[in-house]
């Protein structure tokens, strides 16, 4: 099969399409910055109700994907894990993508934070800053592997120079999904973020100072020079600044948490604060247990403690109108992401850093390499929801 024949669509819902042989469909909803996968069963009447030209095809893909358009976003009941049939409906479960999910482009080396756990630092010691004519270039070669959507990350991609033109070049052809720590959002950057329909996603560890500020410290201005030690700034205040502004605009917000031994207690009083706020949707990434270095060992939470953590969040399933995504990021090979310079890379193992897709094309590698380096398996289970493990089995009571 050619890429073509997966191209992305953009329906007249507002919500992006993408036909796959496997998963039936993707689905990506820029209202909610939540991607799905229709079974094919339910592909055709799905596509005519995005279109206008039919109805939802049943209740659970109506609650799913109809959030922001077709009925209120504070009444969402979302689905878990984000697959739109029953489970036996699929024979392999969850179903691999045949091209990339989603990509990860990672825009800029520069951040203003010193993330205890930061996973980048490799990429941002070694990458130069792109040019906008690079951005354009890598720009039209991510969208060519037709992702349902692509996240600008760092680093702090707010301290690019060509963040809104990068938007631009993605607008209509894709999601698109920002990260940031919020200290470089501004008026503009907010007013094009909700017309273009960008989902930004806001790291926040804990809804205590201390905890949020020691495990996200501030160190840098936007250029990465070295803020001095009376440059006292919290993150957490700015991060929820950043999640204010754009709740205001109507902006959907993701908010993504790293857990670890320092924060895990506090997680209930986060995702309660999150909820009340009116955040439509918060992902929690488990600390690797694998990372072997002293940092990893000392913030990774112990397997025996992860059921604890399980149970204290279990609720929060239940919270109507806020979707609550769990990342365990025990297996690293399941991101495609590409660097400033525009290489393709993936997470070799645990601590390994990060490696070439296709070592004989870099810069745009073979669509067959891809998934011969990236687990399509991991890849499907880290947007669309895990299935097995622990957290599934919880899920499953």
């Amino acid at each position: 099969m050619k890429i073509g024949d997966f191209t992305v669509q953009l329906t007249a819902s507002g919500l992006f399409t993408r036909l796959d042989r496997e998963l039936g469909m993707l689905v990506f909803s820029p209202y909610t910055g939540l991607m799905f996968a229709v079974h094919s069963d339910d592909v055709q009447g799905t596509l005519d109700w995005l279109r206008g030209d039919g109805k939802a095809p049943g209740e659970k893909i109506r609650q799913a994907l109809g959030m922001g358009w077709d009925k209120s976003i504070i009444r969402g009941d979302y689905p878990w894990p984000h697959y739109l049939a029953d489970r036996g409906q699929w024979e392999v479960y969850p179903a691999p993508a045949k091209f990339p999910i989603l990509i990860n482009w990672f825009l800029t080396g520069k951040c203003p934070l010193a993330c205890q756990y930061c996973d980048a630092r490799d990429l941002m010691i070694t990458s130069s800053e792109p040019s906008l004519k690079d951005m354009k270039l890598i720009a039209d070669r991510i969208l060519t592997y037709n992702p349902i959507a692509v996240v600008l990350t760092g680093g702090e991609p707010l301290a690019s120079p060509f963040i809104e033109e990068c938007v631009r070049f993605l607008h209509g052809r894709t999601g698109i999904m920002v990260d940031t720590n919020g200290l470089f959002l501004n008026d503009s950057m907010v007013r094009l973020f909700k017309e273009k329909s960008v989902v930004v996603r806001i790291s926040i560890d804990s809804a205590i100072p201390r905890v949020n500020d020691g495990l996200r410290r501030l160190g840098c201005d936007s250029n990465g020079i070295r803020l001095g030690s009376d440059y006292n700034i919290s993150s957490l205040k700015v991060a929820l600044q950043a999640v204010t502004s754009c709740l205001d605009a109507g902006i959907p917000i993701t908010v993504q948490t790293v857990a670890s031994r320092k924060n895990w207690n506090d997680l209930i009083e986060l995702g309660t604060r999150l909820y009340r706020l009116g955040v439509q949707s918060w992902r929690v990434h488990l600390v690797a247990l694998q990372k072997n270095t002293p940092i990893y060992r000392l913030l990774a939470v112990p397997l025996k403690s992860r059921v604890e953590v399980l149970h204290r969040l279990r609720n929060i399933r239940f919270w109507q109108g806020m979707d609550f995504q769990l990342v365990d990021d025990a297996s690293r090979d399941s991101v495609v992401l590409v660097s400033p310079d525009g290489r393709y890379l993936f997470e070799s193992e645990a601590g390994l850093g990060k490696k070439l897709i296709d070592p004989a094309h870099p810069c745009q590698p073979d669509p067959d390499q891809i998934f011969k380096k990236v687990s399509a398996q991991d890849h499907a289970k880290r947007y669309l929801g895990q299935s097995d493990s622990l957290l599934g089995r919880w899920l499953s009571e």
